[in-house]
């Protein structure tokens, strides 16, 4: 009786359904020498290679060539299966295959297409080196293309080191339950598929070569560390879309990239992220969406040739990004990140060294939801630029409260487009219970002074080991001077004559606390005297002028001490018409209100008279005041013109900074 096997030719054991190769277990497990005498008559000797559904209790060794197609599909393996230097030279199908402890098919030689798809690898080898395997395809080669869709390697380690691929490779929805192990393997040609792959022990590709025309890990599963330090792709595009890594590091080390690289969508939710020393040679660069919830992601001494995208990123680690290089023509767009709610940082973002290239480099829509985030800029994340050459570097519609510039070279040759600044709510010299007025355009080494933030070192745990230390800030009002200086000249280049007017305030806001801070921390003879009478001419040029800044408050001040003068010229007394003097005393026996409200405007006109010129007006000075004095009062007329002659002056330059566009 034939066995009951589909498509089975061999003879059923006696009484039974099935035949000695597809009996379960149990029938033919104490027969272990007829079951290898069939297999040694049956398969080697014939060369009949259609093993499907073959079920194998005990070890089996095929080191041998096969030179006919071989078929293992839907066959169990319930001890390890040593394919050590076998030969394949026609086509392989594994397909839905089990090794309960195993596989070795370490350098294993496959000549055509070799499926490996749905097979599970559910043990470990039991065998010298590679008892710590569940597979073992070291050094193993594949001349044609290979599949392992949906195939799970359950039961270890699984080891492709040093193995070599001539044709297309698929790893499609396949699960890595141990480690995987991908070292210095060589895809050359076709395609490299990791799509949809679950990696949850650690993932190793070290100095692994994908040479062909796609090497695609799109929507895999990093559940514990991937490293892919070194590696080389070469050519073709390496497309890492939605791909998650969430173990202890994702480690892109040194790797060089050739062609086109796509990091869409990927989610970066490692403790660290490496891309140190990368190299992006090939075309474009797209982290368009990506999620940076690491600690930390480094991209120092990084290499960009072509264009650079960091799109509607969502970000909650830093970024270290010192020392990139850009080739002539390389493109670089940081726009419209996501902070996340959570981020309590000082730092987020930090460009340190490095040489942008001109009028190619945008940040653009780079903002918070300050409702979102912690009250004080302290708190918020910021983009830290440092040694940076930010010549022609477009800064378009970001809130520019994010963004540091410390110790930066032509940022006054920058462009920023649209953008919005930190202001504070301020008394006009710190004190009182009025004049208070709205500071805008802050930088924010400014708004971190204003809400008495120690900025001399911001200290990063050493998260950025290519700094060689903290991160720095200003430690002085004078260095956030300087800083203004420079960003008014960058107004002043892009003819925004507003926000330059701001910067020049201030700067000198930053110049007047400057030496209020050191007439309090110098010994008199250091100059604490000389920088506290800088205090006070600061002081009363801000008060009385707004810095030159500030037409109207000097003409307010003009209204004001107009009528103050008018007044003490009430009780100091003046020629009025006709003879009369007009004179009050401090007893106050005022005379009816419709003669006292007269009597004051005169004053008005007898202070004004020197300053406006009253004769173009078509009435006589005679017929609203008399003679004018010629002895003492010569001084209180003489501060009277000194005064709003200065007011005046001053209202006039402010109007003319206002209006110089014209």
């Amino acid at each position: 009786m034939k066995c009951k096997y589909p498509d089975c030719v061999f003879d059923a054991l006696s009484g039974k359904d099935l035949c000695i190769f597809h009996a379960p277990v149990d029938e033919k497990y104490k027969d272990e020498a007829a079951f290898r005498g069939a297999i040694q008559r049956e398969v080697i000797e014939k060369h009949n290679y259609k093993c499907n559904g073959f079920v194998f209790p005990f070890p089996v060794d095929f080191a041998q060539e096969f030179d006919r197609p071989v078929d293992f599909k839907d066959a169990v393996f319930h001890k390890h299966a040593d394919f050590a230097n076998a030969a394949f030279e026609s086509e392989v199908s594994f397909e839905n295959t089990r090794f309960l402890e195993g596989a070795i098919f370490s350098g294993a030689r496959f000549i055509s297409r070799t499926s490996f798809d749905r097979s599970k690898f559910d043990g470990r080898c039991g065998s010298n080196d590679s008892k710590m395997l569940c597979a073992d395809f070291r050094k193993a080669i594949f001349r044609g293309d290979i599949s392992f869709r949906a195939t799970g390697f359950n039961g270890g380690t699984v080891d492709f080191s040093g193995a070599k691929a001539a044709g297309g490779i698929v790893f499609a929805a396949t699960s890595f339950t141990g480690k995987a192990i991908f070292e210095h393997v060589e895809f050359s040609s076709g395609h490299a598929w990791f799509r949809e792959c679950r990696f949850r022990g650690d993932s190793s590709f070290w100095y692994a070569k994908f040479m062909g025309e796609i090497t695609d890990f799109s929507e895999s599963q990093f559940i514990a560390s991937a490293d892919f330090q070194n590696c080389t792709f070469d050519k073709g595009q390496a497309r890492f879309k939605g791909t998650s890594f969430n173990g202890e590091v994702a480690d892109f080390y040194g790797s060089s990239f050739s062609g086109d690289v796509f990091f869409r969508n990927a989610v970066f939710g490692s403790k660290q992220v490496r891309f140190t020393n990368a190299k992006f040679l090939g075309g474009e660069t797209d982290f368009t969406d990506a999620v940076f919830a690491c600690e930390s992601a480094f991209f120092n001494k990084a290499k960009f040739a072509h264009d650079v995208l960091f799109i509607r990123n969502k970000i909650s680690s830093i970024m270290d990004f010192s020392e990139i290089t850009f080739e002539a023509g390389a493109t670089f767009h940081f726009r419209t990140p996501i902070f996340d709610r959570k981020t309590l940082l000082n730092a987020n973002i930090v460009f340190y060294r490095v040489r942008f290239n001109p009028f190619l480099t945008h940040f653009m829509d780079i903002r918070t939801d300050a409702s979102k985030l912690a009250s004080r800029i302290v708190d918020m994340p910021a983009m830290v630029f440092r040694f940076c050459e930010l010549k022609d570097v477009y800064f378009a519609d970001n809130d520019m409260s994010l963004f540091s510039f410390f110790q930066c070279v032509f940022f006054e040759e920058s462009f920023f487009v649209g953008c919005t600044w930190g202001w504070t709510r301020e008394k006009i010299l710190g004190c009182g219970p009025f004049l208070r007025f709205k500071r805008a355009f802050q930088i924010n080494e400014d708004l971190r002074f204003s809400q008495k933030k120690s900025l001399a070192l911001i200290e990063s745990d050493g998260k950025f080991p290519s700094i060689g230390g903290p991160i720095r800030f200003p430690d002085n009002y004078s260095d956030i001077a300087e800083i203004y200086l420079r960003m008014k000249s960058a107004s002043d280049r892009a003819k925004d004559y507003q926000r330059a007017s701001w910067f020049y305030f201030n700067e000198f806001e930053m110049k007047r606390l400057d030496n209020k801070t050191k007439k309090t921390t110098e010994p008199q003879k250091q100059g604490g005297g000389r920088s506290y009478g800088k205090f006070l001419l600061y002081s009363a040029y801000k008060l009385f002028a707004g810095y030159g800044e500030k037409p109207l408050w000097s003409f307010l001040w003009f209204l004001v001490l107009t009528v103050g003068f008018s007044i003490l010229h009430l009780f100091n007394g003046f020629n009025g018409p006709n003879g009369i003097v007009i004179n009050y005393d401090l007893a106050l026996n005022l005379p009816n209100i419709p003669t006292l409200f007269v009597n004051l405007l005169r004053a008005i006109v007898y202070t004004l008279y020197k300053i406006v010129p009253i004769s173009y007006l078509p009435i006589q000075r005679t017929d609203i005041i008399g003679a004018l004095p010629t002895t003492g009062d010569q001084v209180l007329i003489i501060l009277n013109f000194v005064v709003l002659g200065t007011l005046l002056v001053l209202t006039g330059i402010g109007l003319k900074r206002h209006f110089r566009r014209f």
